[in-house]
């Protein structure tokens, strides 16, 4: 079965993401990310330190992680895209 992956997202972020000219993200990893999961990024104000109630729903379709590319990408970080 495909994972689904909640994540917190700010609102500046959310706002890229829902107009189309953010279509990945950088993240810890801190869970196993793979092509083809579902991600639901909820909107997240940090200053109220609560979820907005927004969110959207996306697929990871690539994913890169310190494995594949050491010079470039932090150990412990993963950069997917997605649609």
């Amino acid at each position: 079965m495909r994972e689904t992956h909640f994540l917190k997202i700010l609102p500046e972020f959310f706002e890229e993401v829902k107009e189309g000219r953010k279509n990945f993200a950088i993240r810890t990893m801190d869970r196993d990310f793979n092509v083809g999961e579902a991600v639901v990024l909820r909107e997240y104000d940090p200053v109220l330190q609560s979820f907005t109630g927004r969110f959207i729903h996306k697929t990871i379709v690539y994913l890169i992680t310190y494995k594949d590319f050491p010079d470039g990408i932090c150990k412990d970080y993963c950069v997917f895209g997605m649609e």
